[in-house]
């Protein structure tokens, strides 16, 4: 586990941040607010969600066209934005 600490005169923030067994970030705590993010990969590696929530509308979940992000989807399915890949070519575009 990992924690960070953030603080100034009006504003202070932990987090702690939890790894699984190949290094890919697992979880985060955000202690101030009570926030837990979970993220889960598939067998290949790739980040294949990400949950900020207690409701299925919270969670994102990551398309992939081989090993490069082809969209980003909410838990419902609708779409949040494409990526466009291509030689010398890197970008998101939001619909």
């Amino acid at each position: 586990m990992t924690n960070l600490a953030y603080s100034r005169a009006d504003f202070a923030e932990s987090k702690s941040l939890s790894w699984n067994s190949k290094y890919q970030l697992k979880e985060v705590l955000i202690t101030n607010h009570t926030n837990q993010i979970q993220y889960s990969y598939d067998v290949l590696g790739r980040k294949v969600s990400r949950t900020a929530g207690i409701l299925p509308a919270d969670a994102e979940q990551y398309a992939y066209n081989g090993n490069q992000v082809a969209a980003d989807l909410y838990g419902s399915g609708k779409l949040i934005r494409t990526y466009t890949w291509g030689p010398g070519k890197r970008g998101a575009r939001d619909p």
